[in-house]
């Protein structure tokens, strides 16, 4: 509630480019942070299915998700995902259909992750930590 933004590391070198990127990999960061509490509540073996306009539209963002997350990301086709997702659990608990895993997604483009650069995110998200716990220490 009380967390600010902050870009550390600036340079005279550091272009609009690198300040991009580096957006992205927070978010991502944050994502595997909250992934990671996801797979502790609910264990077993699940995929990562990107939806939403922003990751559909840049494959190297999504790239950067299966990076960071250390496992394959799968984009989903379907216009709305969320919304539809909503919709057919709806319709699985009202018993109009047996299991939500009954009904096709179109599903697109598989991106794997690349071993070492996801070594590289762990030790950069450790570092993002670090200052993360620095900048919202408790006063």
């Amino acid at each position: 509630a009380n967390a600010r933004a902050a870009i550390v590391g600036l340079s005279l070198h550091t272009r609009p480019l690198d300040i991009l990127r580096a957006s992205l990999e927070s978010v991502a960061y944050r994502f595997a942070k909250i992934a990671a509490l996801l797979k502790q509540a609910v264990p077993g073996a699940r995929e990562t299915v990107a939806s939403g306009g922003a990751l559909l539209r840049s494959p190297a963002w999504t790239q950067m998700m299966a990076d960071v997350l250390g496992h394959p990301v799968i984009t989903c086709q379907v216009a709305e995902a969320s919304s539809r997702g909503a919709a057919l659990l709806a319709l699985e608990a009202l018993g109009i259909i047996r299991s939500i895993e009954e009904i096709p997604t179109a599903m697109g483009k598989r991106f794997h992750p690349d071993p070492q650069r996801h070594r590289r995110y762990q030790e950069a998200m450790k570092r993002q930590d670090e200052v993360y716990n620095l900048l919202i220490k408790p006063k």
